[in-house]
């Protein structure tokens, strides 16, 4: 039976009302892109920047496939792994004397500096906290050790990170990060990002220093910037924050790190004990039944640069120290490396937990 006209009528309405629910949501979200279009476009150029390095990143299986692709990218980073029985190096692979962007790991010095001060230490409440639009906050104020601070710091702990660097009032170990992301968020919002990261890394990291000290100590500016981050975000695009860390994150070489770590592992004094109690955790049982005593592996990452480092020690006074130095890493790798632990396991597997002391 051929429909009513008032049934076609009503069909023709309806589809009408949907074409015009439609135009409006299209205007909608072109009103919301334009007013937001720098966003938008970090947004896109942040999914477009994953692409980079996919083939790379499909051929990483293994730790043994992240070993070799370091072999055929030495100026992307560096192993090196330490014999504490031998007292010097056993394996390099890539350009171990190169100074990297690290992070995480430049935190150790400064870490022994504190580690002799009173066992607890009282944080005021903005020392262990993160900023709106950097990373989710975590960690607690109150009386917490010393100790716990950097165990945290070590293992990426951002705020941690910033806490252990204003107990230890160290400037050469680089800024906190709090100070320098800030840095890198005004300069944004001035369009002056590539001037900024042009100066010299002192000037840098003095700035960061200012601003760090400013968020503990003027409660408006701080109210400020965490709102204004709370709202808009850092600012950077993920390329952008390749490029800032690269140019104002703190270095390190990985064959003079991996000696450090080797000497203060090493050494015969209290230091020693509180170095191995941040930096390892006691061996399983079936680790200690083939002579281990400690093993601990830490570090962090950030767009373009993963620091990772192992220490085991022995019941003979031997063992390793391994250290992973990546920068100008392409996203997809990086991407890939936190999803799998790749460079753990390859720092792992460089320490040679299967052998006999």
């Amino acid at each position: 039976m051929p429909d009513a006209p008032l049934a076609r009528f009503a069909r023709l309405g309806c589809a009408r009302h949907l074409l015009l629910i439609g135009a409006g949501l299209a205007v909608a979200l072109g009103v919301a892109i334009a007013r937001n279009w720098d966003a938008a476009s970090r947004v896109a150029e942040d999914a477009m920047s994953l692409r980079e390095g996919a083939d790379e990143a499909r051929a990483l299986r293994s730790p043994a496939d992240l070993r070799e692709w370091l072999r055929q990218h030495p100026e992307r980073g560096a192993l090196v792994v330490w014999d504490l029985g031998a007292d010097s190096v056993i394996t390099t692979v890539g350009h171990a004397s190169a100074s990297r962007p690290a992070v995480a790991l430049p935190l150790l010095a400064p870490a022994l500096e504190v580690l002799i001060r009173p066992d607890t230490v009282r944080l005021g409440p903005n020392d262990l906290r993160r900023l709106p639009g950097i990373e989710p906050g975590a960690s607690d104020s109150g009386a917490v050790s010393v100790a716990e601070v950097a165990r945290r710091a070590f293992r990426g702990d951002r705020a941690a990170g910033d806490a252990l660097l204003h107990l230890a009032g160290d400037s050469a170990a680089g800024p906190p990060l709090d100070g320098l992301l800030v840095a890198w968020s005004h300069a944004a919002r001035r369009d002056s990002l590539s001037v900024w990261l042009a100066r010299p890394r002192e000037t840098l990291h003095r700035e960061a220093w200012t601003i760090s000290r400013r968020l503990r100590s003027d409660d408006a500016f701080r109210q400020s910037v965490t709102a204004d981050l709370a709202a808009r975000g850092l600012g950077l695009s993920r390329e952008e924050q390749r490029r800032a860390a690269a140019a104002s994150f703190p270095r390190l070489r990985a064959d003079a790190l991996a000696r450090w770590i080797g000497r203060a592992a090493e050494a015969r004094d209290p230091l020693r004990d509180a170095f191995l109690s941040i930096a390892t955790e006691p061996a399983t049982d079936s680790l200690r039944a083939r002579g281990g005593v400690r093993l601990g592996v830490f570090g962090g990452g950030f767009p373009g640069v993963q620091s990772t480092a192992g220490v085991l020690t022995r019941e003979d006074g031997g063992g390793r120290v391994a250290v992973l130095l990546l920068d100008d890493v392409p996203h997809a790798v990086l991407y890939h490396l936190a999803q799998t632990g790749l460079d753990v396991g390859l720092v792992l597997e460089a320490l040679d937990l299967g052998a006999r002391p």
